[in-house]
Formats: C-alpha cells, structure tokens, sequence
C-alpha cells in the first residue's frame, strides 16, 4: 500500500483470476486502504470491447503481458489518443516475463500513469520485487527492480553463493513473506526452501543478474537449460536476444527433438507485418555463437498460454508440424513452378543433400534451418572448396540461403550473377560488425556490434525444389 500510495481515491478492477496469486493483492489493496473494487468475471476480461471502456474508469490496475498484447492492440484500433485513460494514475504488469516495447505501449497509452513491473510468487506471499519504468528514457531492457519492504533477494550460484554484478544466478528470496513450505511434500520443501546466513530462503528457479545499479533482471528458469551437441545453453539468454529482433511482437525458444531424436533449438515467434522468419533468424547470428542459433524460426499467430495467461510451452507445435507447416506455407506463398537453376544452384543441393541426408533442398533453404550443425557446416566448407575451388566462411552457410551461397561462389569464380540472386535471402543487415584485431601478427580478433536503423523485412526467395539425382 505505501509503495504505490493506495488511498481512498483509488479504484482498481480485479483482473487476474482468482487462483492467481496477484489475485490477492487486487483483491484486498484498495480494501485495505479504503478504496473501491471492481469485479469483473472472466467474460468481461477477456473482451477487450468491455475490458478497454472498463478502464477508461479506473484509476489503478495491473495486467499480466499476454492480456496487454491483447488489450494494447485493440486500444490502439479503437482510440484515438491515450486522453480517455487519463485517470489512470498507476499501471503495473508481472508474472511473466516482459518485453520492453510492451511497457513503451503502456506509457504511451496510459500517460498520466506511473508504471511499474512487479514480481513475485505465491510462495513469498506474491510479492518480491518492483521496478519503476522511467519515462524519460526508451527502455533497452526490462528489470523487476528492488525487493519491497521486509524482503531480501539474492542471486546464488549452484552452491548457494552469491554472484557478482552481472553475474547470472539463481534468484532466492527472504523475508516474513516466505512461506512455511508444501503441503504433505517434504522432498520438494527440503529442495525449495534452503537455510543460509541464519535465513530461510526460497529458490524461485528463475535465472536473472543485477545491474550496478541494483536493478535486479530475469534472464530464464533455471529448467530452461538444454545440452545442443554437447554445449550448454540457457533458454533464457536466447530469448532475450530473439525478443530484442526488430519485428519480433513476441518469442520463446525450446529444445525439441526430431525424427532421427537430434535435439535442435526452435524459436516460435509473433512477428510485425512483412516480416520474416529469415531475418530473424539472421538477426540472431550477428548477435549469439551459431550453437545458439535456433535451427527453425516458426511463426505463429499468437503464442498459447495457459489459464493464468502465461506462456504454454508444453502447448507449442511440435518440431515435425512447425517444420512442415512452415515449408508448406513457404512454397504455397512463393508458388511454382520453378525457374530453371545454375549449374552452381545444382551442385551445392547435391553436396546439401549427400550431407544432410534429404532427397530435396529449396533456393530459399538454409544449410542450419535443414537441421544441420557446425561439424556438417565444416564438412560442407570443404566439399565445396573441393569440387567448386571456392572457400566460403563458416559464417556464410550460417547466414545465407542456398540461392545466395550459389551466387557468392559464381562471383568468387567470375562467373556472371544477377543482384537478385546474390541478394535473394539477405535482409538488409541490423547489425553492423566491424573487425578488431590485436595482439602479435594480429592473430586475436573480434568483432563490434553496432545496431544498424535497416529494416527489418526481407525479400521473399523462391522456393522451388531440386531433387538430388
């Protein structure tokens, strides 16, 4: 109450479901503080004709990040400017995780309110952290802030010490907020609930790191660890940097496993208008090592999530129906029949299909979106610096179609290639990577990434079919 100054003035509508356990605190802050309450059912919630004009009434309300991508969208179609949401003094979201351009929507539409992020769970009694958004600058990142009044958190590492600034670790909680455990599950109580510093902490299983400035972040669960060809890669790290895509309106990424049971990354993302997988996908390789790099970027109309408005992971296509629904769609939107391929088009499917196993490659395929992996990626290096007498760099098979690769080796060999096809795939580049070398004979090297202002869109290739013989 005193954090966000609740006062007898203050109206605020129930919006969570009541097995929710932010719940509790719409339920009973405007109560306590002599307020009034709104009930609303879960009819009136989830149409957002009723739920908009609802808070155009309200002065206080917190909704979770799937219902904002809902709400904000229809506010935007129906309203004209944010002066019918001018009494809203306070707007708040939390229990999942939440993109910066979600809470830039927020303060454009609801501009006399102060947002925040909140964010907790039941078993600390909801609350743990908040974090107020400022409104003077742009948001880069989202954090949830600085721990409430009679709460302490800290990020530990595997053995329950804590981490430096910037360091990722586990997020654990204290306080008089801290529940006694589980009911009648004393392994999961033991496993949950740990005693440090003459404190009983709970391990809420979330990943995050604190910034200099105290900003505490959430990167991930910890669950959301899988092991791709012998690299470990938190979940949560990729997802930032998908979320961070131009054109990307939402995204998660998880490991599934495909017909021959290889584990791959699969990214399921909400994209802008016009805006394709491909440069996503493309976005991702100038920012994270290539193990991390989602072998498919499938999009989907909206991403499922569960009765608590949270993302469903479980609920995700699986990989074989995502994979097939996203070529039948490529080929179906592109359309046949196929132009007639270079003879350099035609030997690169083969070496495609001979190391992937396939019977058939498209122009627009990707070597890593066909399942492949860096040793494939170094095997097909040198077939190709065999049989064609052109040396590619790894970072071109990762980034380009098969269609750009032919005509990248047709320039090399002097060979007469069209724009068209040496740009067939290539999006215009969103990072700008600019070589640093140092060190004796300059054998260290790097490389500055500079976000670039290039749209996001990406020309459609073709997406015809060659079967190898």
């Amino acid at each position: 109450l005193v954090r966000y100054a609740f006062s007898p003035r203050d109206v605020m509508p129930t919006i969570a479901r009541f097995s929710f356990s932010i719940s509790m605190f719409e339920l009973m802050a405007p109560l306590a503080a002599g307020g009034r309450l709104v009930v609303l059912d879960r009819a009136h919630v989830m149409d957002m004709a009723r739920l908009a004009p609802t808070l155009a009434t309200v002065t206080f309300f917190h909704a979770g990040p799937s219902l904002l991508k809902k709400m904000l969208p229809y506010i935007e179609q129906h309203y004209a400017d944010g002066s019918a949401f001018d009494g809203v003094r306070h707007a708040s979201s939390g229990g999942d995780l939440i993109a910066p351009d979600l809470l830039e929507s927020v303060k454009r539409w609801f501009r006399n309110a102060e947002v925040f992020v909140i964010y907790g769970c039941s078993e600390i009694a909801c609350m743990g952290c908040t974090y107020p958004v400022r409104r003077d600058q742009r948001l880069a990142k989202t954090y949830v802030g600085r721990p409430f009044a009679n709460t302490s958190v800290q990020l530990l590492d595997a053995h329950l010490q804590p981490v430096p600034l910037g360091v990722v670790g586990e997020i654990c909680f204290a306080g008089g907020g801290v529940v006694q455990g589980y009911l009648n599950r004393p392994e999961l109580t033991g496993e949950k609930f740990v005693y440090r510093d003459g404190q009983r902490w709970y391990r809420t299983g979330d990943m995050g790191r604190r910034s200099a400035d105290g900003w505490v972040e959430i990167l991930g669960r910890s669950d959301f660890q899988v092991k791709v060809r012998g690299m470990r890669i938190e979940l949560g790290e990729v997802e930032f940097h998908l979320r961070q895509a131009p054109g990307v309106r939402d995204g998660v990424v998880v490991g599934q496993r495909d017909a021959r049971d290889d584990l791959h990354l699969v990214a399921y993302v909400v994209l802008a208008p016009d805006v394709q997988p491909a440069a996503v996908r493309r976005y991702l390789v100038d920012c994270v090592p290539d193990y991390m790099v989602p072998t498919h970027v499938v999009p989907l109309d909206a991403l499922p999530v569960n009765q608590n408005l949270k993302v469903d992971r479980a609920a995700l296509p699986p990989l074989v129906a995502a994979d097939d629904r996203r070529r039948k769609s490529r080929i179906t939107e592109q359309g046949l029949p196929a132009p007639s391929w270079t003879a350099t088009e035609r030997g690169l499917a083969r070496l495609w299909c001979a190391l992937l196993k396939r019977d058939a490659v498209a122009l627009g395929d990707n070597f890593f979106e066909l399942g492949a992996d860096s040793l494939l990626a170094v095997n097909l290096l040198v077939d190709i610096e065999r049989e064609l007498g052109v040396v590619l760099l790894g970072i071109d098979v990762l980034r380009e179609s098969l269609q750009v690769l032919a005509a990248m080796c047709d320039q090399k060999l002097g060979r007469p290639v069209s724009a068209e096809s040496l740009h067939a795939s290539a999006p215009p580049a969103m990072v700008q990577l600019t070589p640093i070398c140092f060190g004796a004979g300059a054998d260290l090297y790097g490389a500055l990434h500079t976000p670039t202002a290039a749209a996001s869109t990406t020309v459609g290739t073709p997406s015809t079919v060659i079967v190898a013989p």
